[in-house]
């Protein structure tokens, strides 16, 4: 079936998926796993200041193992307002802190959120060894790589390509005596194999005795002395991914179009498959890709990308923005309108600072580094945000969010802030109530979501329904007919992502224990519980129920990233599966060559 087709059956079933509400106790706010050995966090409040210096470091573990320096010129920097709105500890090259006592795991897990600043370095060190266990360290290497070495314990130095390590991402590894996996984003990139003769002993953060330093920033730093389960490695990844709104997977993001998807490899490349009439693939051609296609000039140095209805934009590891593919309202940003762009090409004013893409159906939003959003394409329902109903080719300012937005989502025609404080804003069409202003009237600027002016982590738009995920753990949705936010039945607690889509008639969410959970339209098996059959209420994806670490929504079908690779599942006319076939599965498969 064409995709316009497709649009009237989108329209029709519009009012027949509705979300039944319940209402419940708020649960606990979303966490990491239990039991660590040692969690120390940018956002404590526990830290000891020297003036914008710290001097200590607490141990949130509840072993109260502080990490501290007394010396004021090796004490490293606090920076506020650096990832998602929250601060780092900076160690800049001379700067360093001690473990009150050295941590001694012999099997382990170890998450560090943060990036490698050093632009040309032998190597940039996280953890390292007091006077008296030499070489055990981990350690960021030549700008690509991490590195573990245990000399003290016979584990082999270990070198292990996660790519670039100078944008902010999530290092994982954990190791059970014999194997160590290692993730960069919750993507396993690596497994080497080898046994060590005793514990892997750590006494200081960022230093390797008094010589070798880190040049770089740490927001969060978690050890456990153990080999956590994959249940317990997803729910820190996507506490840590949800935290600090990091990318997912393979050090980049997985985003799905109407018909289309794209994602990062653990090389920083853009791959994106499935329709591709329009360019949205990017590789210079319209021919469909039923298997991961690169995009023309993009196989490295991509944070991020973005998916609208039929293009796509990727954001650059050096913070430029650069889309491709329908641009019959300007939706590409270079400041033409017409035939489709079939490689990418710059957005017009966003070369430099952007920090998040996003696409609706026939528009595109960004959000900068300093937290404003800038929106082009198709505005005559109001979804550019400026005051006006006027389409642009450019980008242009959001009303009043040119500063402290952490996130943004956009739906078909409509689209969404989280803001600093908690608060959701949204702008657009209104028909079906997806402004959650209580009214049916479009909007050109932002208005606040009714009961959601605080208290949210995350949000999700798609077509005609947004949600949104609280800081406890639980998802209220609004349009589709519901004027306000109201609870999903059965996800009141335990989510860290949801995922809607531009055009999606279904949403996904992502549970702590790494578990996959989809409700609404099933027409193409898109809820992956191995039918056709539509549900109101939230039902398990077949298969998942562990070790997920993202997750996306498309028109027809969904996405899932896992510990081992894709999966997608749906329909498939267009190769959207991308797995090498046209045929469309209710389960989910893997996704070929990701």
């Amino acid at each position: 079936m064409n995709p316009i087709a497709r649009f009237g059956q989108r329209i029709s079933r519009l009012l027949g998926v509705v979300v039944a509400v319940v209402c419940a106790a708020a649960p606990a706010r979303a966490a990491p796993a239990s039991g660590s050995l040692v969690w120390y966090s940018a956002d404590s409040s526990g830290i000891g200041f020297n003036g914008s210096n710290v001097a200590s470091w607490p141990d949130l573990s509840g072993h109260g193992n502080t990490a501290w320096m007394n010396n004021t010129a090796r004490q490293p920097l606090y920076v506020s307002n650096v990832i998602n709105g929250l601060p780092v500890i900076r160690f800049d090259g001379t700067r360093s802190l001690v473990f009150t006592t050295a941590i001694s795991p012999q099997t382990f897990t170890v998450f560090v959120v943060g990036k490698n600043s050093m632009p040309t370095e032998t190597f940039s060190m996280i953890l390292g060894p007091g006077g008296n266990f030499p070489n055990n360290q981990l350690r960021w290497e030549t700008g690509t790589q991490a590195l573990f070495v245990g000399t003290g314990n016979n584990l082999p130095v270990t070198t292990v390509t996660i790519g670039n390590t100078r944008v902010n991402h999530i290092l994982s590894a954990r190791f059970n005596g014999s194997v160590m996996n290692v993730y960069r984003d919750g993507a396993l990139v690596a497994s080497p194999a080898f046994t060590t003769s005793g514990p892997w002993t750590l006494d200081q953060i960022g230093a390797w005795y008094s010589t070798y330093f880190m040049q770089g920033d740490l927001a969060e730093l978690i050890v456990y002395a153990s080999s956590l389960s994959d249940a317990d490695m997803s729910q820190t990844t996507s506490y840590l991914q949800s935290k600090y709104a990091l990318p997912s997977g393979g050090g980049g993001s997985l985003a799905a179009g109407t018909y289309h998807s794209c994602g990062v490899t653990s090389s920083g490349g853009a791959k994106c498959w499935g329709y591709n009439a329009n360019g949205g693939i990017g590789d210079g051609t319209t021919t469909d890709r039923a298997t991961p296609t690169f995009v023309s000039g993009l196989s490295s140095g991509v944070a991020a990308t973005g998916v609208g209805g039929y293009h796509s934009c990727a954001v650059t590891t050096a913070g430029g923005l650069k889309c491709w593919g329908n641009n019959g309202n300007g939706e590409v940003g270079n400041g033409q309108v017409g035939a489709s762009i079939l490689t990418p090409v710059d957005v017009s004013g966003l070369t430099s600072g952007v920090a998040a893409v996003t696409g609706g159906e026939f528009f595109t939003c960004a959000r900068t580094t300093s937290g404003a959003v800038k929106c082009w394409g198709y505005g005559g329902d109001g979804e550019l945000g400026n005051g006006t109903t006027a389409s642009s080719s450019t980008p242009v300012a959001v009303s009043g969010l040119t500063s402290g937005v952490k996130a943004i989502a956009t739906g078909y025609n409509y689209a969404c802030a989280l803001t600093a404080s908690g608060g959701v804003k949204c702008w657009g069409d209104n028909v079906n109530r997806e402004l959650g202003d209580g009214t049916q009237t479009n909007r050109s600027a932002p208005v606040d979501v009714i009961g959601l002016t605080s208290g949210v982590a995350a949000i999700s738009a798609g077509f005609g329904t947004a949600c949104a995920l609280t800081t406890s753990g639980g998802v209220k949705c609004w349009g589709g007919g519901a004027s306000s936010p109201a609870d999903v039945p059965g996800l009141t607690s335990g989510v860290t992502a949801i995922a809607a889509n531009t055009t999606a008639f279904h949403t996904c969410a992502l549970l702590s224990g790494g578990s996959v959970k989809c409700w609404g339209d099933n027409s193409h098996g898109q809820l992956g519980n191995g039918t056709t059959t539509s549900s109101s209420t939230p039902v398990a994806v077949s298969g998942l129920t562990s070790g997920v670490t993202a997750i996306a929504a498309s028109g027809y079908h969904s996405c899932a990233r896992t510990s081992s690779g894709l999966v997608c599942w749906g329909d498939n006319a267009n190769g959207d599966l991308g797995n090498g076939t046209t045929t469309q599965s209710t389960v989910p498969v893997s996704v070929s060559g990701f």
